[in-house]
């Protein structure tokens, strides 16, 4: 899977925020003020409009409740991810098949990272397109439930 020591830095409990529900703009302004606090953060209004730009090019919404926005940036030193689960679903998220979102990895990388940042991303995206990962991520109430089974 993917590299333990890597992802132990990449997600941390603090970046994963479990909401009852919200809509679009509000769960990624939410992700992006979670990961501008993250000491790898260099620049938190650049990633903010890098990320934000990124979502305008095109929906990142793959499919089953999903949602991967992601960017990679200057903004940042190192790679890292910010989880949000919405319960109730992003109704407004634009996903390729038209299904509310539930789960959000937003991820942000630097601009040289392509190899770390494409694998982790489709671990990731791979991980969240098993069903049962997905329906136990919803039931889970606690943020270091949720870092331990996406980085499992």
């Amino acid at each position: 899977a993917v590299d333990e020591h890597a992802v132990s830095s990449v997600l941390t409990p603090e970046r994963v925020l479990l909401l009852p529900e919200g809509n679009k703009a509000g769960v990624l302004g939410q992700l992006i003020d979670s990961l501008s606090r993250a000491p790898e953060v260099r620049n938190a209004s650049v990633l903010r409009s890098g990320m934000l730009e990124r979502e305008r090019l095109m929906s990142t919404g793959i499919g089953f409740g999903v949602g991967v926005p992601h960017v990679r940036s200057d903004a940042v030193s190192d790679l890292i991810m910010a989880v949000a689960v919405c319960k109730k679903g992003i109704e407004d998220y634009d996903s390729l098949d038209g299904m509310p979102v539930t789960i959000v990895c937003m991820l942000a990388a630097r601009a040289d990272q392509h190899t770390e940042y494409l694998r982790t991303l489709s671990s990731i995206s791979s991980r969240l397109k098993d069903a049962p990962v997905r329906k136990e991520l919803l039931g889970l109430k606690d943020a270091s439930a949720v870092v331990a089974l996406l980085m499992d």
